[in-house]
């Protein structure tokens, strides 16, 4: 009997055991994730605090505010000027070596900030601003906020070609359009050259 009840003991505790053993487990995942999920938002904090000192965190929101709203209306408006849009005004800036489009820019960034319009090729151009020209990007103050701006444009320009049927009847003399001599009644033919597209990025960058 007692070698009976020994066993009925020790069977029942070690059935026992089983669930605290796994509860323990679970206490100590959770405990590491949270331990893990402090250090990463401790790392964060100290990031922010050390990158954007406390005095100037709010001229970093406006800044970033301004470019922001920047790109936006660079891509949805046009200058006129038979540009769809000043992303387009910008891209001819680029491929032709200009800088016309930083005339426009200026009309967007309020008179205190500077700004910088970076091409990979080149910089487009670098305007410090009109209250303090001591205040640029290469040498701002307070806040700096680079924001890229993706520029699609035509390396080549397509080519509707042209209609090589005319007022001309079939025995008439061969004429020359476009530099390509046509004979009439000649089996018509597509010279539609669709151009090539090109993309890249442009990083502006406010400044105060």
């Amino acid at each position: 009997m007692d070698l009976f009840a020994n066993r009925r003991g020790t069977g029942s505790h070690s059935h026992g055991h089983s669930p605290r053993g796994s509860l323990k487990g679970f206490i100590f995942s959770f405990d590491a994730y949270v331990a893990f999920m402090l250090t990463v938002v401790i790392i964060y904090g100290m990031f922010l605090f050390i990158t954007f000192p406390q005095g100037y965190y709010y001229e970093f929101e406006q800044t970033y505010a301004i470019a922001k709203d920047l790109v936006y209306t660079m891509g949805h408006s046009s200058p006129g000027g038979g540009y769809s849009s000043y992303n387009q005004l910008l891209a001819q800036d680029i491929n032709s070596g200009g800088s016309a489009s930083c005339d426009e820019v200026r009309k967007f960034v309020p008179l205190q900030y500077a700004f910088q319009v970076a091409a990979p090729s080149r910089t487009v151009c670098s305007r410090a601003s009109e209250y303090d020209p001591g205040i640029t990007c290469d040498g701002y103050r307070k806040a700096k906020v680079t924001v890229p701006l993706m520029l699609v444009d035509y390396g080549v320009a397509p080519d509707s070609g042209f209609n090589p049927y005319g007022y001309h009847t079939c025995g008439a003399e061969a004429w020359v359009e476009n530099g390509i001599a046509i004979s009439p009644c000649n089996v018509t033919y597509s010279n539609y050259e669709a151009g090539e597209v090109e993309m890249g990025v442009v990083n502006i960058s406010i400044c105060i």
